[in-house]
């Protein structure tokens, strides 16, 4: 295990990648992720010269394939676990197109207590502490900055953002309405119970923050289909029914 491991972290940064990401789930006899696949699928709609934003960069493993796909593009980082912030800043210290912060995104600027959970719970950290009842989970508490993605990218064109933060994603879109009215970019997102009720949001309070600034909803696989987008019923049956988490939302077409 130990040299498969080796393997795929020498293959992050390669085209070869893929196929060791494959390989990996198979050897832990992981479940194949419709939603990365189809993630992926997006991110090769880009254009070469993409702004992209990845909020909850986590180990990189969506800026990765932003940065092959467009190889011309912009690419702004946020993860505010500092050692995984740290790993980030040291692979791509010598690459101009990266920039990355070590910050949560949100509706205002200032500092935050995260949770940080061990192990293979990490993926689970976040700016709300999660009470687990079928599990006891371990971490730590720290301070981390936060900020409006409003205020760190001022008059800014972004062309996709993916969002993977734990529940936070309203507080992050709420920070982030400007830039999104303004740019109109095809968001990837997480939104699901177990995650968004931490923080009081609702499905419904996401729909109406996006048909404010002329974007709507989608299934991913709708979308890559270019199949109807999601009605606010069918949006808030989705996520009270536990049907799918995942969502991309863009422009309203004409």
């Amino acid at each position: 295990m130990f040299k498969l491991q080796a393997l795929k972290d020498w293959a992050e940064d390669t085209p070869a990648e893929p196929m060791l990401r494959a390989t990996w789930r198979f050897m832990l006899r992981r479940k194949y992720d419709p939603y990365d696949a189809q993630t992926m699928a997006i991110i090769r709609r880009l254009p070469p010269d993409a702004v992209c934003v990845d909020a909850g960069c986590h180990r990189g493993s969506m800026l990765r394939p932003m940065m092959r796909q467009c190889p011309r593009g912009r690419f702004l980082g946020f993860e505010p676990i500092p050692e995984l912030h740290d790993k980030l800043t040291r692979r791509y210290a010598n690459d101009s197109r990266v920039q990355l912060f070590a910050t949560a995104l949100s509706d205002q600027n200032g500092q935050a207590t995260f949770h940080v959970y061990d192990g293979d719970d990490v993926a689970l950290s976040g700016l709300k502490d999660r009470s687990f009842s079928e599990k006891i989970v371990t971490g730590r508490v720290v301070t981390v900055p936060t900020r409006r993605l409003d205020d760190i990218a001022p008059g800014l064109v972004v062309d996709f953002i993916k969002i993977d933060v734990e529940g936070a994603e309203l507080l992050l879109l709420t920070g982030a309405k400007e830039t999104i009215r303004r740019s109109r970019p095809i968001i990837v997102f997480e939104h699901g119970l177990g995650g968004a009720d931490f923080y009081g949001s609702t499905p419904d309070a996401i729909f109406n923050l996006f048909s404010e600034v002329g974007m709507t909803v989608s299934l991913l696989a709708d979308f890559l289909a270019d199949r109807a987008p999601q009605t606010l019923n069918s949006f808030c049956h989705q996520y009270y029914a536990r049907i799918n988490y995942y969502f991309v939302a863009h422009p309203v077409k004409s």
